[in-house]
């Protein structure tokens, strides 16, 4: 109860247990009766994250806890196979996965392509907070190479048709130049052989 000054509420963390009605009151003397007049009402409904990412393989996967209460990371491959638990909160002893960002993100390093699949974290609880499903695509490697011969095969083609349409375009300009400079001196030149007068019919 506040009796002066900001009446604002605000719950931090929430979880699944907060969802409910939140009614605020404003009580008052009345005649030396305490009277409650209604303000606000707001129904908290509290649901989980969900999200997707996708990497290429050797990439870091970034998984957000979003709130201290997460304790568990579970994951999935696929439908047909069973959740195993990738991370414990207070056992993450031998465990490929690193803590980052004051306990609110845990990074997984060098990713493989078995590192697919759906991503769970629970609280004690036992409650998804998140849902995140990873795709694993690629190789860095191989991706940095076909763009590297990409690019390779672009400039080999586009390269010397440009060089060849710029030389085209200043053998243009300096003929261009050299007829307004030499207005009617354009001559056909000839040769005239004499005849040997040593071979002139008798």
């Amino acid at each position: 109860m506040l009796f002066e000054g900001d009446c604002s509420l605000k719950l931090r963390e929430a979880r699944f247990t907060d969802a409910g009605l939140y009614e605020s009151f404003l009580i008052t003397e009345h005649k030396r009766r305490m009277m409650r007049s209604f303000i606000k009402s707001v129904q908290l409904t509290v649901t989980d994250h969900k999200s997707s990412q996708t990497l290429l393989v050797g990439q870091d996967f970034s998984l957000s806890l979003y709130t201290s209460q997460a304790s568990t990371v579970i994951f999935q491959a696929s439908k047909d196979q069973e959740e195993a638990t990738k991370w414990e909160r207070g056992n993450a002893q031998g465990s490929k996965w690193r803590m980052e960002a004051g306990d609110r993100k845990l990074i997984l390093p060098r990713l493989k392509r078995s590192d697919a699949g759906m991503y769970k974290v629970l609280d004690a609880d036992g409650l998804a907070i998140s849902t995140t499903l990873l795709i694993v695509q690629g190789e860095i490697f191989q991706t940095l190479v076909f763009q590297r011969l990409c690019l390779n095969k672009i400039l080999f083609i586009f390269v010397p048709l440009i060089v060849h349409t710029f030389f085209s375009y200043i053998a243009a300009i300096s003929c261009s130049l050299y007829c307004e400079h030499q207005p009617g001196n354009i001559h056909i030149l000839s040769a005239v052989v004499p005849q040997n007068p040593g071979n002139k019919m008798q």
